[in-house]
């Protein structure tokens, strides 16, 4: 007896790595924070998600989710300077 439906579900997980775990996450705490209506509190939230890019084992993801860390870690202040609340 083969364990089919693990196979296919470890066939669909193989394709996937941390980068994109991390920005599925990013997208659900996006939306998590917008009905704050805070810029201060989504400047944050990307300058978290920004480190969390950017010391992520490069060997586990590839080098664009680093290089998108280090973009979110520039705008992130930005958005924070910027925000009136």
């Amino acid at each position: 007896m083969t364990p089919v439906p693990l196979q296919w579900m470890n066939d669909f997980l193989l394709s996937y790595n941390i980068g994109h775990a991390l920005l599925a996450g990013f997208v659900l705490s996006i939306l998590a924070v917008l009905p704050l209506q805070s810029r201060k509190v989504f400047a944050l939230n990307a300058a978290l998600f920004g480190v969390l890019f950017a010391i992520a084992p490069i060997s586990a993801s590839a080098f664009r989710w680093r290089l998108f860390g280090f973009v979110l870690l520039v705008l992130a202040p930005l958005l924070y300077l910027t925000s009136d609340e």
